[in-house]
């Protein structure tokens, strides 16, 4: 029921602002409270008075001010009152602001009129009342703050609405009294909440503040955040309540935005099957446990609570000590196979392993602000070489909480003049910056203002100012006590009548706890991304009973070959796993809401763009996903790629399997060799003896200590030269190879050769030492006897050669001696006899053989002596083999032979000069002597390097040899193999003396009738 005039009259009256009630079209005043009596200044009522005679503005002036209600343009008005003085009067500017009420068909039927003084206008300025002034300053705010304004009195009965509540709601001041008004703008899931609030703080005179749903006119919803504070007399008594109601709707619905997938992202994390935490601080201050780390530490793991403090064992078994140095070095630390005792004995086993990793959580500076620890408990994998999920899970964060708003007005206003100075802040001011008005006045409030956020609002202020448009922004203020806290600040024109701007009037509101909160969820969301995007598994989310693919990190792409898009279906996607049954697998965990984990698993994934198919090993669990009613919404896919690991153990195992194999084989073979076997440690003490050494030493295993006992088996002469060896070879890490006399299990002494080699590693340090012990008992008797039998030989050689020596020089004289008769008897004696001539030549032709093999026998001597006593030198091929040739150039110029030479391939030689002139000498004269009488001499000299030698070739196309029949006697003394010419046989046998003793070797490969090729091999 709407309420009486009078009740309207009172309602007026009680009002501290000037206000009029003016019917329309007339403009008469139909209503006038007190505040508006005392303005005009007049006795006489106002009731009936023509407002554009009352306050003389022209019919214009009032026109104009109609036509731009709603756009913050007020009617200025001049006012005179008697000063109290005799004939002095206060003149003042007023500001006449016009709000229609209008009827259900829309037709304005009033105009209530609000009366603003300008005292700043005033011919002579008064002070007036202080209640006064802070009632007209706050109806002067509440009508331009961009907030929702109303006042109730002490019992809650609206009293005040401001311009911006009506326009909103589509209601007055007039509707306050109509039963159930605020209920029925309230959402109805908001209403009992609401109400609740609302008489909590009447009751208890608490500040009122709660978030709900408001209707607007057109029927829709907005979220509001409404505040109000009480208002007090001097005894305490409440009066009334002061109220704004803020729109909060985008912030509101972004939040739940956020919260919703926040939510989504923490659900994830909550059913994964593994533990997860994080620590902030120095301190290591539990942030967030999962479930599954609370029943780890036996619900100790509190937030709040230092890890150490909580969990004392982790610093008994050094996991806090690793996690301070993850925190101090910022490097992570990962865990494989790590063991953890469990102090509780409910939890069915006391010792555990895990994998996982310390990761260090960075801010925006790269500064570790805390550490992320989580772990797959890996324990049966241990046991049996299998691993399990691991997850992961982010930091959790508080929220603050609100401050409690200050003074009437929960916001923080202000006012500024049209260039922008500021000229008037609210006491919010003040109580927040600690500044005064001094320094924030104009400007100055740009020292409060965050640095970061400074050039930003002063940018979109001045764009403002120029273009006369509503300001907004969000910033950072300092309070007094240096803190930033984040608000947002908006600000409207007051014009003049002709469109000029008259002031700003502004208000901060703080949002800073909405801001955090909305940055936090965003922070949380990233860090949440990044610690799934590297983790060492493929994660992936599949909804819906299709599966389809609503999350997935870089590795699941990475293991699937790049096949993924978000709301496909994973059979649609990996199709060929349908038939390995990974399907059904997922329905299954969608059906039941059973989790399942399977190990070592094999699956075949097609290649991208190919046929072929690649064989992973995994090992996956995949856990139901629920909502907030607890339903299966989908399923939380967490794969591990072990393909490495396992194809590395079955390799492991084949390898150790063929090692096994192979050391049996050895030891087999090794026993059945007829020597005596041994493996020493670097140390060379003997770990390992074969069981010939027992066999012949007559010891046994199991009562004899061979280390301590070989020693006494060896003979006593040759102990101390074996220590010494031995232990040469052991400081020097080298093989030995020497020979000593060991015990027989008879008590015989035998000889024995021992060999021993090192086996290094990869450092070059000994590993071991693989020896043996071979009886060379025989053998060392027979080389004795060689020795022997040699030195007799080398005894009778020197005898011979001195024999030859002393032969070849007795007979020289007589034989020249006999020459000489020979040839004077020839040249004095007469020979009738036809015969005698014949026995003449035949006598000649023996002396001569005669004198020719005492000269051989003397080169032989000679030959044998010039090795003894003369030293090799470089020798130069070409130039020797001319000198060789000039000595025999009268037998090439008689047998019309040409000589060629090609020495470039080894053109010098290190040899003893006479030795090799002999060599040479022989071969090239034995290459004249049978050359084929049918075709001209050729002889080929040249040489070559060949491994340790330099190969001398001496080739000619001369008669030839039978091999098949005279190579084995190529090189006897005195034989010979052709008779149509003379010769000693002594040549071949000479070449091939003196290249033996050089230690080199002659081949010789002919054909008959088409020549021969020596090839002389004489050592480097």
């Amino acid at each position: 029921m709407l309420p009486t005039l009078p009740d309207f009259q009172l309602l007026f009256d009680a009002l501290p602002t000037p206000y009029l009630a003016l019917a329309s079209p007339s403009l008469t005043v139909v209503a006038a409270n007190a505040a508006s009596q005392a303005a005009v200044g007049l006795e006489v009522p106002l009731l009936g008075r023509a407002a554009p005679e009352l306050f003389g503005a022209t019919e214009a002036a009032w026109q104009a001010a109609l036509k731009t209600t709603g756009m913050g343009c007020p009617l200025p008005v001049y006012l005179s009152r008697p000063e109290g003085q005799a004939g002095a009067y206060d003149v003042c500017c007023w500001h006449l602001m016009l709000t229609p009420v209008r009827l259900p068909t829309g037709e304005v039927h009033y105009w209530l009129c609000q009366l603003q003084e300008q005292p700043a206008m005033r011919m002579e300025v008064k002070a007036a009342s202080s209640l006064e002034l802070e009632s007209e300053q706050f109806r002067f705010l509440a009508e331009f703050i961009p907030q929702l304004v109303w006042i109730t009195d002490a019992n809650g009965r609206y009293q005040y609405f401001n311009a911006r509540w009506m326009a909103y709601t589509g209601h007055t001041v007039a509707d306050g009294d109509v039963p159930g008004l605020w209920r029925a703008m309230t959402h109805p899931d908001d209403q009992q909440r609401v109400r609740r609030q609302w008489r909590h703080s009447l009751t208890s005179g608490q500040a009122y503040e709660i978030e709900h749903r408001f209707r607007a006119r057109n029927g829709s919803f907005r979220w509001f955040l409404s505040q109000a504070l009480p208002q007090r007399d001097a005894a305490g008594n409440i009066v009334c309540w002061f109220g704004t109601s803020t729109d909060i709707d985008d912030q509101k619905r972004t939040r739940q935005l956020l919260e919703e997938k926040d939510q989504q992202l923490q659900q994830i994390l909550s059913q994964v099957p593994a533990y997860i935490a994080t620590l902030t601080g120095p301190n290591h201050v539990y942030r967030y446990v999962n479930e599954r780390a609370q029943q780890l530490f036996r619900g100790q793991a509190r937030v709040g609570l230092p890890a150490a403090q909580a969990a004392p064992e982790l610093v008994e078994q050094g996991f806090i000590a690793l996690i301070d140095d993850v925190y101090r070095t910022g490097q992570p630390f990962v865990l494989h196979e790590i063991p953890f005792h469990s102090t509780d004995q409910s939890a069915g086993r006391e010792q555990w392993f895990f994998n996982g990793v310390f990761q260090p959580l960075l801010d925006e500076e790269n500064q570790t602000q805390g550490i992320l620890v989580f772990g797959i408990d890996v324990t049966e994998q241990v046991h049996a070489k299998q691993r399990a999920a691991e997850l992961l899970e982010e930091i959790r964060y508080q929220d603050r909480e609100f401050q409690q708003a200050l003074e009437s007005l929960p916001q923080m206003a202000w006012v500024s003049r049209p260039e922008g100075g500021v000229l008037y802040y609210n006491q919010r001011w003040y109580d927040f910056t600690g500044g005064t008005f001094e320094n924030m006045r104009e400007q100055g409030w740009e020292n409060f203002i965050h640095p970061d956020d400074l050039p930003n609002t002063q940018r979109k202020w001045k764009a403002a100012l120029r273009a006369g448009t509503t300001f907004e922004t969000e910033h950072r203020w300092r309070s007094q006590t240096g803190e930033y806290r984040w608000f947002l600040a908006r600000a409207e024109a007051i014009r003049r009548e002709d469109g000029r701007i008259l002031r700003w009037v502004g208000s901060n509101t703080d949002i800073d706890d909405k801001r955090l909160a909305q940055v936090r969820l965003e922070e949380k969301d990233r860090q949440l991304l990044q610690i799934l995007s590297q983790a060492p598994a493929s994660i992936a989310t599949l909804e819906g009973p299709e599966h389809r693919l609503t999350f997935f990190n870089d590795s699941y792409s990475v293991f699937v070959g790049g096949r993924t898009e978000l709301g496909r279906r994973v059979a649609d996607l990996l199709p060929e796993v349908e038939e390995q049954g990974f399907i059904a697998l997922l329905d299954d965990v969608y059906t039941t809401g059973q989790p399942r984990m399977v190990f070592e698993t094999l699956i075949a994934l097609k290649q991208p763009g190919t046929t072929t198919f690649r064989q992973h090993y995994v090992t996956f669990s995949y856990q139901p996903l629920h909502d907030e009613q607890h339903r299966v919404k989908g399923v939380l896919a967490f794969i591990l790629d072990i393909t490495e690991q396992v194809r590395s153990r079955q390799q492991s195992e084949a390898l150790e399997a063929q090692i096994r194999r192979r050391d049996e084989q050895v030891r087999l073979m090794t026993e059945s060799l007829p020597v005596m076997t041994f493996v020493c440690n670097p140390s060379g003490d003997i770990v390992y003896a074969g069981p010939q050494w027992y066999a012949f030493t007559g010891t046994s295993p199991a009562t004899n200590d061979i280390n301590g006992s070989w020693p006494e088996l060896l003979h006593p002469d040759d102990l101390p030269t074996i220590r010494r060896e031995y232990g040469a070879a052991l400081q020097e890490s080298r093989a030995w190879s020497y020979e000593f006399r060991l015990r027989r299990h008879d008590g015989q002494y035998r000889w024995i050769l021992s060999r021993g080699i090192p086996e290094f590693d990869a450092t070059g340090r000994v590993r071991c030492w693989y020896c043996t012990n071979t009886e060379v008992h025989e053998e060392h008797e027979l080389r004795e006897q060689l020795q022997a039998q040699n030195a007799e030989l080398l005894r009778t050689n020197e005898s011979l050669d001195n024999f030859v020596y002393t032969t070849s020089h007795d007979l020289r004289q007589p034989i020249n001696n006999m020459a000489g008769i020979f040839q004077e008897l020839i040249r004095t004696a007469s020979f009738p006899d036809p015969d005698a001539v014949k026995l003449v030549a035949m006598f000649e032709r023996a002396l001569t053989q005669i004198n020719d093999t005492i000269h051989d026998l003397s080169e032989l001597i000679q030959v044998q002596k010039q090795r003894q006593y003369l030293d090799t030198e470089r020798i130069d091929l070409t130039a020797f083999t001319a000198e060789v040739l000039a000595s025999i150039q009268d037998q090439l110029t008689a047998s019309g032979a040409t000589v060629t030479t090609n020495f470039e391939a080894a053109p010098t030689i290190q040899f003893v000069r006479p030795s090799l002139q002999s060599v040479l000498y022989n071969l090239v004269s034995n290459a004249l002597k049978y050359a084929a009488p049918d075709r001209q001499a050729h002889i080929q000299l040249s040489s070559y390097p060949l491994k340790n030698y330099v190969v001398l070739v001496v080739e000619d196309n001369g008669i030839g040899i039978d091999m098949a029949r005279f190579g084995s006697q190529l090189f006897q003394l005195f034989r010979r193999f052709h008779d149509h010419v003379d010769g000693s046989g002594v040549g071949l046998y000479l070449v091939n003396r003196i290249v033996q003793s050089h230690g080199g070797r002659v081949e010789v490969e002919s054909t008959v009738n088409e020549g021969a090729a020596f090839r002389v091999y004489l050592p480097l």
